[in-house]
């Protein structure tokens, strides 16, 4: 459902060169801004926006898109989205009250986000003009979007360098290795140290995770193929089912080293297109094979898997997923336990189609949707990369180093980028 077309009348106010001059538009529900390819304005149809988006959200999408890139929540952030054709992508914010307070705020929003839109341009050059970076990485067919989010909670602002990335199943090791190869900034070790009051364990411990996620999937798939090896019509895992057990493992591991905090904060790699969908993405052979037994076969994987001796007890898997319970991102929200979700219920049931970390998929009766928060929440929906546009899911890379410096922000987020499309392209 969408909002009803009111009369537009255009006023006119000053805006932060970096992005150019404009209006502002006068409509019943308040003020609405625009701005189109960073730099000159467009009035935009208020049908386009959702009833429901909330106030202060603020993003990009191309007029001719039927799909709107807006972030839903209390941060700020801007997204670049591939366009159906050659349209340049708009801005767009929620209303303001007609007011003086409310024009402020339209103003501050847009000082604040001078910085941001400084991060995605780049000083790459066609026809002596600047590109965004992500137009240039559009150009080359690489990449479907790219996100700078502030987030405005905490003692002190931390900006965090993080992207929604398609990148290819077969990649996941090679990206979770070079994740995990990311030296913290300074300021991330101002962090740590100001976050060990909750008892959070270093971030280094989750690095090791994820640069040792692969060596233990592929031993345990080795192990795997050595006892079951005869009951199959392939003789080796494909490089997909790697790439996903990889991920499993990485996902299985990292709550029990940093469970104390929210959901979302607990995979620095987190998948954005739910694992049963991801699973799709498999040889149909090995998919077949896999659904044995209700999921029995899958299941007996990640038994194999040489997890840390520390956290394993007799019933490792029928254990609850997240032992400790979940804090959600209120930091004065109460710990909810997630009960009834094992480690094996999450498992046995992704070859059978349900992926229980996705918000609409979890049994538990007293399950609150901010408890998983956005994993999984886009459920089945893939991006296109290549000239081949080849289905590949949707990765959130979060925490890839905090830094209140603008400047190395945009290095981050930029080099990001470039390790995505050379994971890609590579065979």
């Amino acid at each position: 459902m969408y909002a009803s077309q009111t009369p537009v009348q255009k006023k006119k106010t000053s805006f932060p060169s970096s992005i150019g001059s404009g209006g502002v538009i006068q409509r019943d529900v308040g003020f609405e801004v625009e701005v189109k390819n960073w730099r000159t304005w467009s009035p935009i149809d208020l049908k386009m926006l959702p009833v429901a988006v909330r106030r202060k959200n603020y993003g990009f999408r191309y007029p001719h898109e039927s799909k709107e890139v807006l972030l839903k929540g209390d941060k700020y952030q801007l997204t670049a989205d591939l366009p159906t054709d050659q349209s340049v992508p708009e801005f767009v914010t929620d209303p303001e009250p007609e007011t003086p307070e409310g024009l402020k705020s339209t103003m501050d929003t847009f000082k604040r986000i001078e910085n941001v839109v400084n991060i995605l341009e780049r000083e790459y050059r066609a026809d002596g003009d600047k590109l965004p970076t992500v137009e240039c990485l559009r150009q080359e067919g690489q990449v479907v979007r790219e996100d700078a989010i502030f987030d405005t909670k905490g003692e002190v602002p931390d900006f965090h360098a993080q992207a929604n990335v398609g990148l290819k199943i077969s990649k996941i090791p090679d990206l979770l290795n070079r994740s995990g190869e990311l030296p913290p900034s300074n300021s991330m070790n101002e962090r740590l140290t100001r976050i060990k009051s909750v008892n959070t364990p270093p971030a280094r411990l989750e690095m090791e995770s994820m640069k040792n996620a692969h060596d233990k999937a592929r031993l345990a798939l080795d192990k795997f193929f050595g006892k079951h090896g005869d009951e199959m019509i392939f003789d080796q895992p494909s490089p997909e089912l790697i790439g996903l057990v990889t991920l499993m493992v990485n996902y299985i591991e990292c709550p029990m080293i940093n469970f104390h905090t929210y959901t979302k904060g607990m995979f620095p790699v987190m998948a954005r297109t739910d694992f049963a969908s991801i699973y799709e993405l498999l040889p149909d052979e090995e998919q077949q094979f896999f659904q044995q037994d209700d999921g029995l076969y899958f299941m007996r994987i990640f038994e194999l898997v040489d997890f840390d001796p520390s956290f394993r007890c007799p019933h490792f898997m029928q254990e609850q997923f997240f032992t400790k319970g979940v804090r959600r991102e209120n930091l004065h929200a109460p710990i909810q336990d997630l009960d009834h979700l094992s480690r094996e219920l999450w498992i046995r049931n992704i070859p059978l189609g349900v992926d229980a970390l996705t918000t609409k998929n979890y049994p538990g009766p007293d399950f609150q949707k901010e408890d998983l928060n956005t994993m999984g929440s886009w459920e089945g929906m893939f991006d296109k990369i290549g000239p081949q546009k080849q289905s590949v899911p949707i990765f959130e890379l979060r925490r890839l180093q905090y830094t209140n410096n603008t400047e190395e922000l945009g290095k981050i987020a930029h080099d990001v980028f470039l390790t995505i499309m050379a994971l890609n392209n590579e065979s």
